[in-house]
């Protein structure tokens, strides 16, 4: 056989597309095309990546006359254990010009899982989706991951506009240590905080409690710069911090002060 049918079949024998060998190689498919043709020969670095993939010797692959014995060929028609075989798929449905689905080791496509991944929905080490991300770093609008960076995001360490994790940063955050406009927490920093240290600017619902308006339970600690309240509010007192809170507290910051004054009622 000459280079190009040995090359034919030895990635046949494997099963391998030559989309997964040029993958593989970090060559274009169209040098495999042209060397399963003999259009071409690859260069001595490619040639040596071959034949460990393959568990070949060069010999073998560049001589067309090399004396194919029963040991030679079955040590070629076989991976060595440790070999690994670079695994891809691709869809051929496409949507917006990319693959439906894309499985590889650096993965672009409408899902994407791999090593890398980029996608719309995207899985992965490292992975960035536009509307769903899940990996140890990822990133998207909703984001799950060790380090998650997202408009939602669930993770070890969350950064989004809502965040949930060990430690949450956020506009809403919650989490053990949490730090947001409004924060719930065990520990708690923000304009408007809630949980069992809770240090803010407008108002802190803790067992310790620090704000212009501190509120805590019997046994806790209420440090107040304004307003300070301990055990169950009357009416009365539940009045007085909401008309405080709506002369205070700025309009941009509405939202937050409905969501504090919701755990108060």
């Amino acid at each position: 056989m000459n280079f190009g049918q040995k090359i034919t079949t030895l990635r046949k024998k494997e099963n391998m597309t030559q989309e997964q060998l040029a993958d593989y190689l970090n060559v274009s498919r169209q040098s495999v095309y042209k060397w399963e043709n003999n259009l071409g020969y690859p260069e001595t670095d490619t040639l040596i990546k071959i034949a460990k993939l393959y568990n070949c010797s060069l010999d073998y692959l560049l001589n067309d006359d090399y004396e194919e014995d029963k040991n030679t060929k079955e040590s070629c028609m076989t991976l060595s254990l440790n070999t690994r075989i670079p695994k891809e798929y691709i869809s051929k449905k496409k949507v917006f010009g990319m693959p439906l689905v894309h499985v590889a080791k650096n993965a672009k496509g409408f899902i994407a899982i791999g090593l890398k991944a980029k996608g719309v929905i995207s899985i992965g080490l490292i992975s960035r989706g536009l509307l769903f991300s899940c990996g140890v770093l990822s990133l998207g609008i909703f984001s799950v991951g060790t380090l998650s960076l997202g408009l939602i995001s669930i993770g070890l360490l969350a950064l989004g506009l809502f965040s949930v994790g060990t430690i949450a940063i956020g506009l809403i955050a919650i989490g053990a240590v949490a730090i947001g406009l409004f924060s719930l927490g065990a520990c708690s920093i923000g304009q408007f905080t809630v949980g069992a240290v809770g240090y803010s600017k407008y108002a802190s619902l803790a067992a310790k409690a620090y704000g212009d308006v501190a509120i805590t339970s019997d046994q806790g600690e209420a440090y107040g710069n304004v307003l300070s309240y301990s055990g169950k509010l009357t009416p009365e007192q539940k009045n007085e911090i909401i008309q405080y809170l709506d002369s205070a507290v700025p309009k941009g910051l509405s939202l937050f002060k409905k969501l504090f004054i919701l755990f108060i009622k």
